[in-house]
């Protein structure tokens, strides 16, 4: 009775690690041309391409309402918004709002965090 469900067990599992797989290679890519921001993303090669009017562009980066959580990134315009970096982390919101603000490009921050939380691992090494 177990048995026909066991191949059934193994192709849902064998489907989610190839999902979780494709997801880990997805990458987005910001050009800050001098008339243009221009984002591209896909897996292997750029499947979707987006461009924006430099002049009429704005970022908008949102700050979490819990600590622990990234901030979000949206690129704005009149005719289209775009919310990139979603797969990143904490860490690395942070170093692309670092680019974002050394770009020259027009930028503004939202939002408030205002659940504090304390880390959640200890990184200092072992204890005593």
């Amino acid at each position: 009775m177990i048995l026909p469900f066991a191949g059934l067990e193994v192709l849902l599992l064998s489907y989610f690690v190839y999902r979780v797989s494709a997801r880990t290679y997805q990458q987005e890519i910001l050009y800050f041309e001098s008339e243009h921001v221009r984002v591209e993303g896909g897996t292997s090669y750029p499947a979707w391409s987006f461009t924006f009017e430099r002049q009429d562009t704005e970022i908008v980066i949102a700050n979490p309402r819990h600590s622990l959580s990234p901030a979000s990134v949206t690129i704005d315009s009149p005719r289209q918004s775009l919310r990139v970096g979603e797969m990143l982390n904490r860490e690395d919101i942070q170093q692309l709002t670092e680019v974002i603000r050394t770009s020259g490009i027009a930028y503004r921050i939202t939002g408030k965090t205002l659940i504090h939380a304390l880390e959640a691992f200890d990184t200092g090494g072992p204890t005593s």
